[in-house]
């Protein structure tokens, strides 16, 4: 049998929906609510003589303001359009130090408000903390500084870029910080009109043997998204000192990093450059590797890498040229980097997977070989000048 209803009664609510049901969200219980809002242990920054400590409190759960903050996925990365930042940040809403000897808490005075730090740094004579401060509200990405003896803070760059990195890190000495900010008269964001510039095309050649090409996320999709993607990742390099007077080194460009050498003398920069692939992420992108003077001068060209669209079949696949380039820790301004011997290919037979090369400044010599490996190279730990601990891998064993 079949029963009519009426179309009133079919609409009407349940008895037991609460008031304003369909307005805002809904809150379990109080005991529910006060297990889900317990606050996390804090994290803890160690000093670099271990004698204090920066801790930084972080709300259990994001708020839904910073959930609902606009996101462009580019390249492979994840960016906050609206302050020039990493969007996956898990930001801290406390600051404050302590002693490792006794526990004794101090104090800052002259946070911003509200708190919200990405990211801290200490300065190498542990004078100073440093810290980004990213309010997604006002869209601003500042950097301060607390000094540690007066117990205060106080902000000494605006602007910063942190899509790549933290936007800033302690030059040798502490007496200044590498910043990177968005260049003036930057101008707005390049306006799409979805209309398509034409075709995406992959072509394959001959000769090239088997490549394979992973799956990737956030890929570009079309010359508006290579724009954006060139507009976000823009940034000037800029020295800035304790007391906040700053000056520009070198040009703007397309930076995935930039270091300096331990005696301060010359910065490693690393840029991408045209053309772009929708293909694969920013790491596969053209990348021009070069020395820069304390000026930001070029002073020397590592290496033109092109773009990489493909590898060998294996997961102990890697593209051909310098690769995992960082300086020596342990002298003033010697460069170390890998670079496959077997034609990044696993399935080929070598004795000798990758070599392992390091230069030394002024950079006028061919760079010498530090270590001939059978497995790849994955980063050295520098002891003494003597001394030091290098990791190689191989997948299969």
């Amino acid at each position: 049998m079949l029963l009519a209803v009426p179309p009133l009664l079919a609409a009407a609510p349940a008895a037991n929906a609460p008031a304003g049901d369909a307005q805002g969200y809904r809150l379990p219980s109080a005991a529910l609510q006060a297990v889900v809002d317990a606050p996390r242990a804090p994290s803890l920054r160690l000093s670099p003589r271990r004698d204090l400590a920066a801790m930084l409190q972080t709300p259990p759960l994001p708020s839904i303001a910073q959930v609902a903050q606009p996101e462009l996925k580019l390249a492979g990365l994840r960016i906050n359009p609206r302050t020039f930042s990493d969007s996956r940040f898990s930001f801290g809403s406390k600051l404050w130090l302590i002693s490792t000897a006794d526990g004794a808490e101090r104090q800052i005075s002259g946070l911003p408000q509200p708190l919200s730090v990405a990211s801290l740094a200490w300065s190498p004579d542990q004078k100073y903390l440093a810290f980004n401060q990213v309010d997604p509200a006002s869209g601003s990405n500042e950097l301060w500084l607390v000094d540690v003896a007066a117990g205060s803070a106080r902000r000494v760059a605006e602007r910063l870029n942190s899509v790549v990195g933290n936007g800033y890190a302690w030059l040798p000495g502490g007496a200044a910080l590498l910043v990177m900010q968005r260049p003036a008269g930057q101008g707005a964001a390049p306006v799409g009109d979805g209309i398509p510039t034409g075709p995406a095309v992959q072509q394959t050649e001959a000769g090239r043997g088997v490549r394979s090409v992973r799956t990737y996320q956030d890929l570009l999709k079309n010359d508006h998204d290579a724009r954006l993607f060139e507009y976000y990742l823009q940034a000037q390099p800029v020295r800035v000192a304790i007391n906040g007077e700053s000056r520009p080194l070198g040009m703007p460009g397309l930076y995935l990093g930039l270091s300096s050498s331990p005696d301060g003398n010359y910065l490693l920069s690393q840029r991408v450059e045209r053309p772009f692939s929708y293909a694969v992420p920013v790491s596969s992108f053209p990348r021009r590797i070069e020395v820069l003077d304390a000026q930001g001068r070029v002073a020397h060209t590592v290496a033109k890498l092109p773009l990489v669209e493909g590898l060998p079949t294996g997961n102990d696949a890697v593209p051909t040229g310098v690769r995992s380039i960082s300086w020596r820790a342990d002298a003033p301004a010697t460069l170390v980097w890998a670079e496959a011997q077997d034609g990044g290919d696993p399935a080929r037979e070598a004795a000798i997977r990758d070599a392992v090369l390091v230069q030394a400044a002024p950079f006028d010599r061919p760079p010498l070989t530090l270590a001939r490996l059978a497995s790849r190279y994955a980063g050295i730990t520098w002891g003494r000048g003597d001394v030091a601990l290098l990791n190689e891998y191989w997948w299969k064993t």
